[in-house]
């Protein structure tokens, strides 16, 4: 019996067979050890640039998808004739300040401010006349600071969405 054992441990453990050599074979070498821990940190690495650009690009989308809304929501009030006044968009570079009136007064308590988040900016503003208020005219909703202005992230500013004001009040992403 024992004989058989020792055939089995022979033919699939070459190396027991052989016996041990030398060097110990029990553990891994530093070198290996270093060669793992870099190949974990280069795929955590290459995986937290990719969550960290995902996480960007919804920020910017999310930016993008509230100054829509607020444009729209600035538009509707003066068509609606709500209060029967104007209403525009300011544009600052970390929020969106909808205002009563046909110009901006920062120190207005009517007026509504709307913070991004901090991963984003507006930033590149080109509106006509140079603005950076967008005024809706009553009754129609045009406006005459029509152009386009970009939702961008601050950390990579590669990544951004380009909304286009046009003279009708009517705001949308314009693609890329």
């Amino acid at each position: 019996m024992n004989k058989y054992i020792s055939g089995i441990k022979s033919s699939l453990f070459p190396l027991y067979q052989r016996g041990r050599s030398s060097r110990q074979d029990d553990g891994f070498t530093v070198i290996e050890i270093i060669v793992a821990f870099s190949i974990i940190i280069i795929a955590v690495a290459l995986g937290y640039q990719g969550l960290n650009a995902f996480n960007e690009t919804t920020a910017v989308t999310s930016g993008t998808e509230e100054a829509l809304a607020i444009l729209d929501d600035a538009r509707n009030r003066v068509v609606s004739a709500r209060n029967k006044s104007q209403f525009g968009v300011h544009l600052a570079g970390d929020r969106l300040i909808l205002f009563p009136g046909a110009v901006y007064n920062s120190s207005d308590p009517a007026n509504e401010i709307h913070l991004l988040s901090p991963r984003i900016e507006i930033a590149a503003i080109a509106l006509a006349g140079g603005s950076v208020d967008i005024v809706f005219q009553r009754s129609t909703g045009q406006t005459a600071q029509y152009g386009t202005f970009l939702i961008r992230s601050r950390k990579n500013t590669t990544i951004f969405r380009t909304i286009a004001v046009l003279r009708s009040g009517l705001a949308m992403v314009r693609e890329q």
